[in-house]
């Protein structure tokens, strides 16, 4: 512990002291240093646990990004948006049910939390389905529904038999669809005359819809003829006007994907640039603690018993040199000639293991030990 090692080296001095030497110069501040650079380090070792947490923390982010993208799209509905302008599109081409009538039941399909399920999956793609089938209702409800009110107006008019497909499909184009949608006219022979029945015929047209309407129980089965065109209605004649097919459904599923994979790619962008600043943090911080370490080790160099022993013998043997002076350090501590102080006088004290305490000059000691210089 550093605790310990300034002790060590309090303890040396005060040895130093009780033998009669004086306080070594500078010691004080070494410590105060090191002590200062010890704190400055653990807070730098704590920025840094803080900073690899940080980095564990991105790295699941990144993993989960693609979860991310979805809960983002979902809560701004930027799902619901992308299906509406695809739909919106679809409306363009087939004015048939360019309607409140029509587009009341769509976009309460559309806006159903059902309609649209978003799946993250673990490669960052999203996977997107689109089921209009559940909450607007199917073709087959929409066909059943066309069946059932063709066969209770038969009932109700005491129609026999029901006249060919083709002939219903010109009736229903002619007195039902052009009066109510195109602004065309329709007669009727009464009376020997023929009379405008325009109104009335526009008001069955609608009154078929609302019964349509409420037999097929959905709010908008007839979306695949939208979607599809004629194509989803097979043999259904030749209905005026014949529905385009659009795809609105696939193309808002692209939109959705290309969406989803925008965001993915941006927050992922964001993530990873935090993670590289992140890491590069942390490198910088693990260099600055390493030079902290280094110098830490130079300073505490300086308080070893050899150095604290130089800096008393350079006290008061100021005309020998700092390389002699430490040959003789070096000498003495291969010799293990136990403690070494020097005394106020500026001799050096030696007391050598199962020997008597002895003093001795520095030039003295150089001799006694014949010492190269």
């Amino acid at each position: 512990m550093f605790e310990d090692f300034i002790a060590e080296v309090k303890n040396q001095e005060k040895g130093i002291l009780l033998a009669g030497g004086e306080k070594s110069e500078g010691i004080e501040d070494i410590l105060v240093e090191i002590t200062k650079l010890e704190i400055r380090k653990k807070d730098i070792l704590t920025s840094i646990t803080n900073f690899k947490k940080a980095i564990l923390t991105i790295q699941k982010l990144i993993a989960k990004v693609s979860s991310w993208v979805v809960n983002k799209i979902k809560e701004s509905n930027e799902d619901k948006r992308l299906l509406f302008e695809s739909l919106k599109i679809a409306i363009k081409n087939n004015p048939e049910y360019d309607h409140p009538f029509f587009k009341t039941g769509l976009i309460s399909a559309i806006n159903d939390p059902r309609t649209i399920r978003l799946t993250p999956l673990e490669n960052g793609d999203v996977f997107v389905k689109v089921d209009l089938n559940l909450t607007a209702g199917s073709i087959q409800d929409y066909a059943s529904a066309v069946k059932k009110i063709r066969n209770e107006i038969k009932k109700a008019s005491k129609v026999k038999k029901l006249s060919p497909q083709y002939q219903r499909d010109k009736f229903w184009e002619e007195k039902f669809y052009r009066p109510a949608r195109e602004r065309g006219n329709v007669s009727r022979r009464k009376f020997n005359r023929d009379a405008d029945v325009t109104v009335e015929q526009v008001q069955k047209y609608w009154n078929t819809l609302t019964k349509r309407q409420a037999a097929w129980g959905k709010s908008a089965p007839y979306w695949e003829l939208l979607d599809k065109g004629i194509a989803a209605m097979p043999g259904a004649g030749n209905p005026y006007p014949v529905p385009k097919a659009t795809n609105f459904v696939e193309v808002a599923i692209t939109n959705i994907k290309m969406k989803c994979k925008e965001d993915s790619a941006e927050q992922t962008g964001y993530l990873k640039e935090d993670l590289r600043n992140t890491e590069e943090t942390v490198t910088k911080l693990g260099l600055e603690v390493a030079a902290i370490e280094e110098l830490i080790q130079k300073l505490k160099s300086n308080l070893t018993p050899e150095a604290l022993l130089l800096r008393r013998i350079e006290a008061y043997g100021r005309e020998y040199s700092r390389d002699k002076l430490t040959k003789l350090l070096q000498a003495l501590h291969i010799r293990n000639l136990g403690g070494i102080s020097v005394t106020a006088e500026g001799r050096v004290e030696i007391t050598a293991p199962g020997e008597p305490r002895f003093r001795i000059s520095i030039v003295g000691l150089i001799n006694k030990f014949n010492l190269e210089w």
